[in-house]
């Protein structure tokens, strides 16, 4: 079980490459199998590899997720303080208090 938790855009997807690329060491997969798995071409899963987020929107990610047959659970905690629907930048940056992501491989 991976939990990922309160990160931005970045540190979320880079996780979820990280663990993407240890399911794939775990099953001794190379990366033309893994391609095949995640639909995708193999200089993709090289990107994976290295860790390279660019290309990749989160949904995407955990679609790859769905696909090695893990189970992904998201919680989204959001401050519901008035300060935070002041103006639009405020509510961007303050009024979400947590992101968590739980991911589960099945068979662990």
């Amino acid at each position: 079980m991976t939990t990922i938790s309160n990160q931005n855009d970045y540190g979320i997807k880079y996780k979820i490459l990280k663990l993407i690329k240890d399911i794939t060491y775990k099953n001794h997969w190379n990366q033309v199998t893994t391609a095949k798995i995640l639909g995708v071409d193999q200089p993709k899963i090289s990107q994976i590899s290295n860790g390279k987020t660019a290309g990749f929107s989160l949904e995407r990610l955990l679609i790859f997720l769905l696909r090695l047959k893990c189970e992904v659970n998201i919680t989204i905690t959001i401050n519901n303080s008035e300060t935070a629907l002041i103006n639009k930048d405020s509510v961007t940056q303050n009024s979400l208090e947590s992101i968590n992501l739980v991911i589960v491989q099945k068979g662990d």
